[in-house]
């Protein structure tokens, strides 16, 4: 087990914090496939996940299977998807701009985002 550094240990409680109340704003369910979800999910990867694990705009809460898929997929492309994602369950919470200075070395561009959101829309319906 990797020790928990000073850092990461003092970021746990509001984590949890914002873990809980993501929760509550999707009612546990997965923001893919609207199946109960089980997992946060941080859209921002690399240096940008701590920040991630408690931004609105670049979190998301999806079920094991939507997990699963969703980190098998390429790095542009699984951002978009869970961009998309947040787009459609929280659009209050949607923000690609703030994503775009939280993640400055790679993200979608906001053509492929729309066209998750189109796909995720025909899904559900």
């Amino acid at each position: 087990m990797r020790r928990l550094t000073p850092k990461r240990a003092a970021a746990l409680p509001d984590e949890q914090a914002f873990r809980e109340a993501l929760i509550e704003r999707v009612q546990g369910r997965c923001e893919l496939c609207m199946a109960d979800g089980a997992e946060q999910h941080e859209v921002a990867r690399s240096a940008s996940r701590h920040k991630a694990r408690v931004a609105w705009f670049a979190s998301v809460w999806l079920c094991v299977a939507c997990h699963r898929d969703i980190e098998s997929m390429g790095s542009l492309p699984r951002l978009a998807l869970g961009l998309a994602a947040i787009a459609e369950s929280r659009a209050e919470d949607f923000n690609l701009r703030a994503f775009y200075d939280l993640r400055t070395n790679e993200y979608p561009p906001a053509e492929d985002v729309e066209r998750w959101r189109r796909i995720i829309r025909g899904a559900r319906s």
